[in-house]
């Protein structure tokens, strides 16, 4: 009946309808000919070509990244530094404030990344670590995390580290009585919360596509929202990201908002804060102290854009004139980051940073330096 019902509509048609029906059709036909395709197919292929060897070459120059050496690569540019800056006190009859500054990334870095809060807290040997590296009144250590301030304040309040939360939506600042700052559109600060127009907007389509996809689960923090899809079937789980993301896209636009997959998790954030904004508003602040960085060692993980931005921006400093700062840049596992150093796994990053307590412990005091500055005395 179908069939019968389609041809008497075809000969029912009147001759104009027929005219552009046909007019459509053999336009499609004469512009999509076999040779079309032919050529259409060996352009992709050629496409697909150039970009795997545009993604071999990046590999090898990835694989460059030299083991990093935690003598050679951050102690032993802490002595130069040192001493370079003891003679210039004495030339200039001033103390110096020179610092280290370690920028450290948490998840995937510092500790494996789970979807799960309970899960995703420091161990006691990280927590150990840390806080003998926070110990050195030279240190200033910054730890980058996707989670809440509320959250990173539950984690580390017995120490005085640097807290960056929510991928740079506001930064504690070293000390122990340091307040939160929230970074705002622009990376200026403010004390008032940050406006979220496009949470409105965005949070029904997150909702619908959490309950549609089993294993998934949605956190919604004060700056940010991540889609966790970890416990998701693998294809089905990265196809609703795909789709997810689509239906975000008009809204980011709009309303300035920014959303990237990061592994197993969609962010949806604000498009004006980053981990560069943030390391920008801690230097600002180092500045303000009258502290001078000697050493700014950042460890990262991952493949997302914002851990580039941040080596970027390092490398941009290291190139830079202005400030007189040996940085080290090293990314953990098997990231393809650009960075200056590597190490294979985070386990091997927590014992670089049990190396580096170990090492620069000596340094805290040296007689040399104790005796120079005490016959200096007497001379006065």
């Amino acid at each position: 009946e179908e069939l019968a019902s389609a041809l008497h509509d075809a000969l029912s048609l009147d001759q104009r309808e027929r005219e552009i029906r046909h007019w459509k059709l053999y336009r499609y036909v004469t512009t999509y000919t076999a040779s079309h395709w032919a050529s259409s197919f060996v352009t992709e292929l050629q496409l697909i070509a150039r970009r795997v060897e545009q993604q071999l070459a990046l590999e090898m120059q990835h694989a460059a990244s030299r083991p990093l050496n935690v003598q050679r690569d951050l102690i032993d540019p802490i002595c130069s530094s040192s001493r370079a800056s003891f003679a210039s006190s004495l030339h200039e009859s001033r103390a110096s404030s020179q610092i280290r500054l370690f920028l450290l990334t948490y998840e995937d870095t510092l500790r494996p990344a789970h979807s799960l809060l309970h899960l995703d807290a420091p161990s006691a040997q990280l927590t150990s670590t840390l806080a003998q590296l926070c110990a050195d009144k030279r240190n200033r250590v910054y730890l980058f995390s996707a989670r809440s301030a509320r959250t990173l304040d539950s984690w580390f309040s017995s120490m005085p580290i640097g807290l960056v939360a929510e991928h740079g939506s506001a930064v504690r600042a070293f000390g122990r009585d340091a307040k939160w700052v929230k970074l705002l559109r622009g990376g200026g600060d403010s004390g008032s919360d940050a406006s979220l127009p496009w949470l409105q907007q965005a949070k029904p389509i997150l909702q619908y596509f959490t309950e549609r996809t089993p294993g998934s689960h949605l956190e919604v923090k004060k700056f940010s929202v991540a889609w966790h899809f970890d416990d998701a079937h693998p294809q089905f789980g990265s196809w609703q990201a795909y789709e997810l993301r689509e239906h975000l896209a008009e809204i980011c636009t709009q309303f300035g908002a920014e959303v990237m997959v990061d592994k197993k998790k969609l962010i949806l954030k604000p498009a004006a804060v980053s981990k560069v904004s943030a390391l920008r508003h801690i230097l600002r602040s180092l500045e303000k102290d009258g502290a001078q960085v000697s050493l700014a060692f950042a460890l990262c993980s991952g493949n997302a854009k914002p851990d580039e931005d941040l080596f970027s921006f390092l490398r941009d400093i290291n190139s830079s004139t202005a400030m007189n700062c040996h940085v080290v840049s090293c990314k953990v596992g098997s990231s393809s980051l650009l960075a200056d150093r590597a190490l294979p796994s985070i386990t091997h990053a927590i014992e670089a940073l049990d190396a580096f307590n170990a090492g620069s412990a000596p340094l805290r005091r040296k007689p040399g330096h104790q005796r120079t500055r005490s016959s200096l005395t007497r001379h006065r």
